[in-house]
């Protein structure tokens, strides 16, 4: 089964920088390319072992680097700017992709209660904005990018003119299904 489901969220420019900043959210949308992927936020850290990036598989730079080229084609198209590739990013992508795979379960929270703003941060990306992607059992870069393009919470990630940076996480299952994660920022 193939699913997709986006987040995102920015904070005030005024409170980027504050310790203990108000989080203003951004109307958040669930969007499934199904129908049925859920989401749910809660705040948190996420443990070492789940921000460190997961080995990938022999394929996965290939098909993260595609993603990310494919992500910069779909913006190029409408006059936006490409997204820079920012390893903080990517770890905290990877990091979530592999939680992902080692529960079997596709969403934005992460098995410690962690949200994507605290991963992005726990990888050390100061941000004023955020937004991401998931996917499960989409098996080709093409396919998941066309998937997130058909659905308007993903697209709008994807062409959100604010963001900068890209991070992209691919992680198989033991099963073999795809687990991707787009993280998507602005430096604050």
């Amino acid at each position: 089964m193939d699913r997709a489901s986006d987040d995102r969220q920015r904070l005030p420019r005024a409170e980027a920088r504050h310790s203990h900043r108000r989080r203003w959210r951004w109307r958040w949308r669930n969007y499934s390319i199904t129908g049925i992927a859920g989401l749910t936020l809660l705040a948190g850290q996420c443990a070492p072992q789940q921000c460190a990036p997961a080995p990938p598989s022999a394929t996965a730079p290939a098909a993260v680097q595609q993603v990310v080229d494919l992500t910069n084609q779909r913006r190029a198209e409408r006059g936006l700017p490409a997204l820079a590739v920012n390893q903080a990013l990517m770890n905290a992508a990877q990091g979530h992709s592999a939680d992902q795979a080692a529960r079997d379960w596709m969403g934005h929270q992460g098995s410690d209660g962690s949200r994507a703003g605290d991963r992005i941060e726990g990888q050390g990306y100061v941000w004023l904005a955020w937004g991401e992607n998931v996917a499960m059992g989409y098996p080709s870069a093409r396919s998941v990018v066309r998937a997130w393009m058909h659905s308007a919470g993903h697209r709008a990630n994807i062409l959100n003119p604010r963001f900068r940076h890209v991070g992209v996480g691919l992680r198989r299952a033991d099963d073999g299904t795809t687990f991707w994660t787009l993280d998507l920022a602005r430096p604050g």
